[in-house]
């Protein structure tokens, strides 16, 4: 066999090197290239959707400073009012150490607008909690709350950890938990201060006429930025990047309308209000745990979107 001298050689190898030089200098400057193509686009999109960014910061300002006051209003009316029912108590009435009054008001509340945002999120929760005051609470009676009591006695958890939680596909009236709130509270307030507690929370310094009032001086600026937030999203609808082009800014846009929105549906006392303030008196309590829930609804969903705002923003 032929040897093959270094001379010969070496034209065809560095002709060979070379080409692989031009190759990977080629896919660098493809890589390259399309890197400078992505951060143009980047670019692009953020300039195109800056003052869509703008508009959602006012607004999430803004919408925290009017609804400050009302946010606060909702979480003192939850807490406070419960005490204050809670003082007119006959703890004796409820069988042997049974929890506090306000906590077994809390627990319905709470087990309450649970139930409703086991269906669609928050959406809708104020209407599923009217269902209580519209349908009501049926058949009550002696025979089911001794069997409940024996149960629940000398037990201080919270009625879900005692009765189990309240299925999705039941009527919240119909949960053993939720019903075994109403007889706590028909058992341990007589008639006629539930009557007075209706009455003193529509008076002119009462919590509902105070919840009421924040509530309509918050809500034409509450309607005013959803339009705000709805004609920005239209407008980006037909340009040449939509707001969900850009998922991150699409998902706080859509949140902070979803929250407007369930404010404006499910958290005014309207419905409440038409009993008037000498309801019947089968309806009293759960008027009582409805507006509650409603206040504690405006509280948690405001709040709850304020904090995930700010951790989508880090």
């Amino acid at each position: 066999m032929e040897s093959i001298s270094i001379i010969e050689f070496l034209p065809s190898a560095l002709a060979a090197v070379a080409s692989v030089a031009a190759a990977v200098a080629a896919f660098g400057s493809l890589r390259v290239g399309r890197e400078a193509k992505r951060l143009a686009e980047k670019a692009a999109l953020a300039d195109h959707h800056s003052a869509a960014v703008a508009l959602l910061s006012e607004e999430l300002i803004s919408v925290n400073e009017y609804t400050s006051s009302l946010v606060r209003l909702s979480r003192r009316l939850w807490i406070d009012w419960s005490s204050e029912i809670g003082a007119l108590d006959e703890p004796e009435k409820g069988g042997v150490d049974p929890r506090p009054l306000r906590h077994v008001l809390g627990n319905g509340v709470e087990m309450l607008v649970a139930h409703g945002k086991e269906k669609n999120g928050y959406r809708g929760v104020g209407r599923n909690a009217f269902s209580i005051v519209r349908d009501g609470i049926n058949q009550l009676d002696d025979v089911e709350y001794a069997k409940l009591l024996q149960i629940a006695d000398k037990t201080y958890s919270d009625f879900e950890a005692t009765f189990g939680k309240p299925k999705q596909q039941e009527l919240i009236s119909e949960a053993r938990a939720f019903r075994w709130v109403i007889y706590q509270l028909q058992k341990r307030i007589g008639m006629q201060q539930w009557r007075d507690v209706w009455k003193k929370g529509w008076s002119e310094d009462g919590w509902l006429t105070r919840y009421k009032k924040e509530y309509e001086e918050v809500s034409p600026m509450l309607r005013e930025t959803m339009s705000k937030i709805q004609r920005e999203k239209v407008r980006l609808s037909n340009s040449t990047f939509p707001l969900n082009s850009n998922p991150k800014l699409a998902a706080k846009f859509n949140l902070l309308l979803e929250v407007l929105e369930i404010v404006d549906e499910d958290c005014d006392m309207g419905m409440a209000e038409l009993y008037g303030l000498q309801p019947h008196d089968d309806d009293l309590i759960a008027l009582v745990i409805y507006t509650m829930a409603i206040s504690y609804l405006l509280w948690r969903v405001v709040e709850e979107a304020m904090d995930e705002m700010v951790t989508r923003a880090a």
